[in-house]
């Protein structure tokens, strides 16, 4: 299995530098690492092509500035490997994420779409957020559908089998989302029948500075009704594209909940919620909310996944290559002065 890397840079002079090494350095090495340059003219391009003209697995694209999602349709035909790992120019990789992400991987065949943690490096407050715990995140079409549930976490935290990436792009509307196709990652993959898994582990270092597009940025009602615009855009084309009959979706929303390990009181609650607002009938709603709280009960039960259980190596004969994540069980390359945890670890962000 190869990994690839799919870095999309603007005007990132600062970071672009340090995005890259951090995926150059990682303990199992990627297959290819694409970086493309989105017209900046900060000399971001010229700098990159300077320090990394002589290393093989990169490649360094320039284009005309059209946004984040043009950077991943002007990528995505390149890529070769089995896996591909979005990194925001102003983001770091954690020397380990192609490690412990090919553990979940190769451990779990039936999971396309892989999300992690990450820490706020930078203009860092003090903010609390809600904790995702380790978990099979199951599938989660219906819940786009008739919740707009987004289930990821920012570019750089995100990775996905390629064959799911290629379900996804290209999308029509590439001018919605010069900033933020995230969205289109997070929400094409769950209506393209992505089976997501989250691992609560924060490999990544998320960037926080000025020049964020949508860190901490505050909307005003007019942006906010033009993404709401975008986003119904983006579910439209979608579910045109996969072939789903709306109406008859909301019957099979039980099915889809008992996809999700552990699910918590809020999820059942809304799920609860999507089914009035599938209009099956009465009958058939009751029928549901106890077959979803069944489910709920069993799984509530459950303890809590522990990260590092969920990755520990199982025995495996196949053979090792430069080129792919190494398999469970069998020895990784040893760590470069560059990746050990003396060493400072750089660290998000691109449009």
């Amino acid at each position: 299995m190869r990994a690839s890397c799919l870095i999309n840079s603007h005007n990132y002079v600062r970071y672009v530098g340090q995005a890259v090494r951090s995926a150059l350095e990682q303990t199992i090495p990627f297959h290819e690492i694409i970086v493309v340059d989105d017209g900046s003219t900060d000399g971001s391009l010229e700098a990159l092509r300077r320090e990394f003209a002589g290393q093989g697995t990169v490649e360094i694209l320039g284009k005309r500035q059209a946004g984040q999602l043009s950077c991943f349709h002007h990528g995505c035909p390149l890529i070769t490997g089995d896996v591909v790992f979005f990194l925001d120019a102003d983001d770091i990789y954690d020397p380990d994420l192609v490690d412990r992400c090919g553990a979940i991987y190769r451990q779990r065949p039936d999971v396309n779409f892989l999300s992690v943690g990450f820490r706020e490096i930078g203009n860092v407050r003090n903010v609390k957020r809600r904790m995702k715990p380790t978990r099979d995140r199951g599938l989660s079409a219906l819940a786009s559908v008739f919740n707009r549930s987004w289930i990821g976490n920012p570019t750089s935290c995100l990775s996905m089998k390629t064959d799911l990436l290629r379900k996804i792009l290209p999308y029509p509307h590439e001018d919605d989302w010069v900033t933020r196709a995230d969205d289109v990652l997070v929400f094409g993959a769950s209506l393209a029948g992505g089976h997501k898994y989250h691992l609560d582990m924060p490999l990544v270092n998320y960037r926080i500075h000025d020049q964020n597009h949508h860190a901490r940025k505050r909307f005003d009602a007019a942006q906010k009704l033009a993404h709401a615009l975008k986003l119904n855009r983006l579910m439209a084309h979608y579910i045109d594209r996969m072939g789903y009959d709306v109406p008859s979706l909301g019957y099979l929303l039980p099915r889809e909940f008992r996809t999700i390990e552990k699910p918590t009181l809020r999820e059942l609650v809304s799920y609860a919620k999507m089914s009035s607002r599938a209009r099956v009938p009465l009958h058939v709603r009751l029928e549901q909310y106890l077959l979803m709280a069944i489910h709920y009960a069993q799984q509530v039960r459950t303890p809590k996944t522990d990260p590092d259980a969920v990755i520990q190596p199982v025995g495996s004969a196949e053979p090792v290559s430069d080129n792919a994540f190494v398999p469970p069980g069998i020895a990784k390359p040893a760590k470069t002065q560059a990746n050990s945890p003396g060493g400072k670890r750089p660290q998000r962000r691109a449009a």
